[in-house]
């Protein structure tokens, strides 16, 4: 599993002339909480597909 959130960050940068310019952007970060497989179902014989309900 993993989780999500995200922050609102600022950068500042100077071009060429000295002319400093901010920057508001949106910075995603991922948290993951779980790493390794667990199986939680198992098809039936000669079953295709399963459906899990929330």
């Amino acid at each position: 599993g993993e989780l999500g959130y995200s922050t609102q960050e600022v950068r500042h940068c100077r071009n060429a002339n000295g002319i400093q310019r901010t920057e508001h952007y949106t910075k995603y970060h991922q948290v993951p909480f779980l790493k390794f497989r667990v199986s939680i179902a198992q098809p039936e014989y000669g079953q295709r597909e399963i459906i899990l309900y929330r």
